[in-house]
């Protein structure tokens, strides 16, 4: 079997991010706010299912549309808390949250206070490592991504303590 060239390999991802570019291109602004008003008023009426379809259909047209990635992420959080009795399903819509707007303090908070009401320390370094390999292991990469990222601000000049967790892990 022959295997493909470079020069084909190269092509191949030029005419993908020119056919994304042309997409995004066309995505028309009316339409984007259409959707971003029809998810503001399903999210003023308790609808999160509504409103979270709409906005994940603009940020799809167009994955830059800011303020339907914000909105995304506030919808995501308010379904959070909808689940507080119920953390392991609040924590992934907060994951979602938080990775949609990492400056969010409102989802960031909350995100906090799941994981406190799961018996954790959100600010421990090993915690939030933990937290992350469970989403992982569960396919739930938002979750992985934010978790892993929130370690880091807890802890990024410590290579040997991260080098053991990691020997840890791998072991049986």
């Amino acid at each position: 079997m022959k295997k493909p060239s470079i020069s084909f390999l190269a092509l191949a991802l030029t005419l993908t991010i020119g056919s994304f570019e042309r997409a995004i291109a066309a995505a028309d602004p009316a339409r984007l706010t259409e959707l971003n008003n029809e998810a503001v008023k399903a999210l003023n009426s308790g609808n999160f299912d509504l409103a979270i379809q709409k906005l994940e259909e603009a940020v799809k047209m167009d994955p830059r549309y800011k303020m339907g990635r914000s909105n995304l992420g506030i919808a995501y959080n308010n379904y959070g808390l909808k689940y507080q009795n119920d953390p392991a399903t609040a924590i992934k819509y907060f994951h979602k949250a938080v990775l949609l707007d990492p400056s969010n303090t409102t989802s960031l908070n909350n995100l906090g206070g799941i994981i406190q009401k799961m018996g954790k320390n959100p600010r421990d370094f090993a915690t939030r490592v933990a937290l992350g390999d469970a989403a992982r292991k569960s396919a739930d990469f938002a979750g992985a991504i934010v978790e892993y990222r929130e370690a880091l601000k807890l802890k990024d000049d410590a290579p040997e303590d991260y080098d053991r967790m990691m020997s840890m892990r791998s072991q049986p």
